[in-house]
């Protein structure tokens, strides 16, 4: 083994259903189905596919998904507003840059990495609005809680002040 990354493009568990349709297909394919065939034309042309993409059997192939046949620059450009906000949000943009280049490689990517990394950050982002939800819902009821009865409020009058702590 080369590499702990696979670059083919298929999860373990569709490449079990291919091989189950394709073992299915063998005896379809005895007795004379066109069908079958296809099935099992379409699937190698799937996986010759990928084998082109890699370089397969070639000088400088591609042996993980996260290495480049080509020479490329280590060095992404950020813009100025992308280097300006990442201390402000605590670093989290130059962690999913990060991760967008070992998945985004000779502009190619693979499904199965692609949506760990989307259901990932969808379980991050749900996990922040329930953060944001109750900040807000908190806020809300404070800000309702403390509010004088009518008729009383006088923006002049200071023994007000202590009621309004989040203004």
């Amino acid at each position: 083994m080369t590499s702990n990354e696979s670059t083919i493009n298929y999860t373990e568990s569709s490449l079990c259903t291919m091989a189950s349709v394709v073992k299915t297909a063998r005896q379809h394919i005895s007795s004379g189905d066109q069908i079958s065939t296809w099935f099992v034309g379409r699937f190698m042309w799937l996986i010759w596919r990928d084998r082109f993409l890699n370089f397969h059997g070639q000088y400088g192939a591609r042996l993980s998904r996260k290495h480049s046949v080509h020479v490329r620059d280590q060095k992404v450009s950020r813009s100025y507003l992308f280097v300006t906000l990442s201390p402000i949000l605590f670093s989290a943009p130059n962690i999913h840059l990060k991760t967008m280049t070992e998945l985004w490689v000779d502009k190619l990517t693979l499904k199965a990495p692609w949506g760990d990394f989307f259901s990932r950050l969808n379980d991050e982002w749900q996990g922040h609005t329930v953060y944001v939800c109750f900040y807000l819902f908190t806020k809300v009821f404070f800000r309702f809680y403390f509010l004088p009865p009518k008729g009383l409020y006088s923006p002049n009058c200071q023994c007000c002040l202590p009621r309004y702590p989040f203004e």
